[in-house]
C-alpha cells in the first residue's frame, strides 16, 4: 500500500514543488490565525518557546527508527546560524501578529524576497542590474501602499514586519545552502531543536501558568508551523526558489479566508493591491535571477567545451 505522499513521486519536480508550496502556504496561514487567536491568552515569547517544544514533539515520530541517519550532519554551524537568525525573525513575527490584522502582516511579509536581493548585494557583492533595481523599487512601492504612511491607517508597529522579513531573508539564504546537502526533515529538526534554548530565556521572562486551552493552542501552532516548514523546505529542495516563490501568494488567500471565519477581518483594497504589486515584483526578480544564473552556467559550459576541443 502506497503512503499518501508516494503518489507525488510519479510527477515532475515542478508539480511536486507546486503541491508542497501551496501546502506550506496553507499551514503558515493557519498558524498565523492561531497566533492571533492566542494573543490575549499568553505573551508572544511564550508562544515561540511553546511552538518549538510542540514542534519537536511532533517531529519525533517522523525520525523515529531512523534517527541517526536523519539527524547526521556535517554542517552544524550552518544549522546554528540559520536557527539563531530564524529565532529573532520568529519572535518578531509572533509579536507582529498580536498587534495587527493577519492579512496586513502577511501582505507585508511578501517583501522578504526583496530584502534577500538587497542582502545578496551587501554580503555577496552580487551585482543588480537596472531590471531588478526597478522591480525592487516597484516592490517597495507596493509595501508603501499597504503601510499608507501619512494617513490614519498607518501604524508604526507595522514596520516590525519589515524588520522581520530582513531576518527571514537572511535565514532563507542559509536554508537554500543547507537544502543542497541536507534532507528537509533534518533541516527542520535542527531548526526546531536549536530554537528551544535560544527562545527559552525570553519566554522565562514572561512565563505564566498555562491552562489546558493554552497548551492545546500551542500544540496547534507547533503542528501547523512544523508542517509549513517541512512543506516549504521540501518545495525548495525540488526546484529553484524562483519557481517556488510564485506560489507564496496563496498564503494571503488562505489567511483571508481563515481571518474572516475566525475574526471577521476583511482584506482591504490597498492591502490587496500592495500585495499583488510586491508579489509580481518578487516573481520578476526571482525569474530574472534564475535566467542570469542559467546564462552564466551555459557560458561556463561553453568555455569548458572550447578548452576540451
Amino acid at each position: 500500500m502506497k503512503k499518501p505522499f508516494d503518489y507525488l513521486q510519479g510527477h515532475t519536480p515542478e508539480i511536486q514543488a507546486i503541491v508542497w508550496s501551496v501546502s506550506s502556504s496553507f499551514w503558515f496561514a493557519l498558524m498565523a490565525v492561531f497566533i492571533q487567536h492566542s494573543s490575549n491568552l499568553m505573551n508572544p515569547m511564550v508562544m515561540v518557546f511553546g511552538r518549538n517544544v510542540c514542534s519537536l514533539l511532533f517531529l519525533m515520530p517522523f525520525i523515529h527508527g531512523n534517527f541517526k541517519k536523519l539527524i547526521f550532519t556535517k554542517r552544524l554551524h550552518f544549522h546554528f546560524a540559520r536557527s539563531s537568525i530564524g529565532a529573532v525573525g520568529m519572535m518578531l513575527w509572533f509579536y507582529s501578529l498580536t498587534i495587527m490584522p493577519v492579512n496586513n502582516a502577511i501582505a507585508l511579509s511578501f517583501t522578504a524576497p526583496l530584502f534577500t536581493t538587497i542582502l545578496a548585494v551587501i554580503f555577496l557583492s552580487e551585482k543588480v542590474g537596472y531590471h531588478r533595481m526597478i522591480a525592487l523599487v516597484i516592490g517597495f512601492l507596493g509595501a508603501l501602499i499597504i503601510l499608507r504612511p501619512g494617513t490614519s491607517a498607518f501604524h508604526v508597529q507595522s514596520l516590525i514586519v519589515l524588520v522581520t522579513t530582513c531576518f527571514w531573508a537572511l535565514a532563507s539564504v542559509f536554508m537554500k545552502m543547507l537544502s543542497r546537502t541536507e534532507k528537509p526533515i533534518t533541516i527542520v529538526f535542527y531548526f526546531t531543536l536549536i530554537m528551544i534554548p535560544v527562545s527559552f530565556p525570553f519566554a522565562y521572562m514572561h512565563w505564566e501558568t498555562l491552562t489546558l486551552t493554552d497548551m492545546l493552542v500551542l500544540l496547534a501552532i507547533g503542528v501547523s508551523s512544523s508542517l509549513g516548514q517541512l512543506s516549504l523546505t521540501t518545495a525548495i529542495s525540488k526546484t529553484d526558489t524562483s519557481f517556488v516563490v510564485q506560489f507564496d501568494f496563496f498564503r494571503l488567500i488562505f489567511a483571508s479566508i481563515f481571518a474572516y471565519i475566525a475574526f471577521h477581518q476583511t482584506l482591504d483594497q490597498p492591502v490587496l493591491i500592495g500585495a499583488v504589486i510586491i508579489t509580481v515584483s518578487t516573481i520578476y526578480i526571482a525569474r530574472r535571477e534564475a535566467k542570469l544564473s542559467h546564462r552564466k552556467k551555459a557560458k561556463i559550459e561553453s568555455i569548458k567545451t572550447e578548452i576540451l576541443q
